[in-house]
C-alpha cells in the first residue's frame, strides 16, 4: 500500500508546493517552498537545508531566518550543544570549539537518566540549573542574568498523583510569585489560585 512517511512532493490548493529531497535513509537534506511543482522552478521560493554527521544525527540547519545552525551531541544521543545565526558556509563541527561557533554556543548537560541539569551560554544569562523528584519531576529551575549576579528560582510541587498543585517564581530578596492548583476527584482542574486572582473551575453537563 502506498505510505505518507516520506512525501517528496506536497501540493497545496493555493498553488503552493513543498519539495523534499532525501538521502538514502529518507532523512530530509533540503525543503523547499515554492509556487511551482517543479523543484527550483518557482518565481518565488525558499529554501531550507539539512546535514547529518557520521552518526546521522542532524549537525546542521541552513534556513532565511538564521542562516546556519550547528548542533553535538553526547554519547547517548542527547543534544549537547547548539550555536544558531552563522555562516551558511559554517561545516558541521563535532565539538563546536571553533572559536566563531563557541561564541554563539548553548551547552546542555544531562544526568545519569538523560533529564537536562544546565543551560548555559557565552554571555551568562539565561543559563539554568535544573533539579528533579526522585520520580523525574522538574523541582527547580534556577535562571541566572546579569551575566550570573541575579537569580530567578522557579519551584514545583505536586501530590500524589503527581499533579502539580503550586508553582512559584522567586528572585531572592526581592518577590515571590506562587500559583496554586486544586483537583477534583476525577483530577480534572477544579481551581487555580494566583497572586489577586482566584479562580474556580467546573465541567459543564
Amino acid at each position: 500500500m502506498p505510505t505518507t512517511e516520506c512525501p517528496t512532493l506536497v501540493a497545496m490548493p493555493e498553488g503552493v508546493y513543498t519539495h523534499l529531497t532525501r538521502d538514502q535513509f529518507g532523512k530530509p537534506e533540503r525543503i523547499q517552498r515554492s509556487d511551482n511543482a517543479t523543484l527550483d522552478a518557482g518565481m518565488v521560493k525558499v529554501d531550507r537545508s539539512y546535514t547529518y554527521n557520521g552518526l546521522e544525527e542532524l549537525c546542521r540547519v541552513i534556513d532565511p531566518e538564521t542562516d546556519a545552525t550547528l548542533m553535538g551531541y553526547d554519547a547517548a544521543g542527547n543534544l549537547a550543544w547548539s550555536a544558531s545565526g552563522l555562516a551558511a558556509s559554517t561545516a558541521c563541527s563535532s565539538t563546536g570549539n571553533e572559536t566563531l561557533i563557541a561564541q554563539r554556543k548553548a551547552v546542555r548537560t544531562y544526568d545519569a537518566r538523560n533529564r537536562v541539569t544546565s543551560l548555559s551560554f557565552p554571555d551568562l544569562n539565561g543559563n539554568q540549573s535544573w533539579t528533579y523528584t526522585p520520580d523525574g519531576l522538574p523541582e527547580t529551575v534556577t535562571t541566572y542574568n546579569d551575566g550570573g549576579a541575579t537569580t530567578v528560582v522557579n519551584s514545583y510541587a505536586y501530590n500524589k498523583r503527581r499533579l502539580p498543585t503550586s508553582e512559584s517564581s522567586a528572585q531572592p530578596g526581592w518577590y515571590t510569585f506562587t500559583a496554586g492548583y486544586g483537583y477534583d476527584g476525577n483530577g480534572n482542574l477544579a481551581s487555580l489560585n494566583r497572586p489577586g486572582f482566584p479562580g474556580h473551575y467546573g465541567l459543564a453537563g
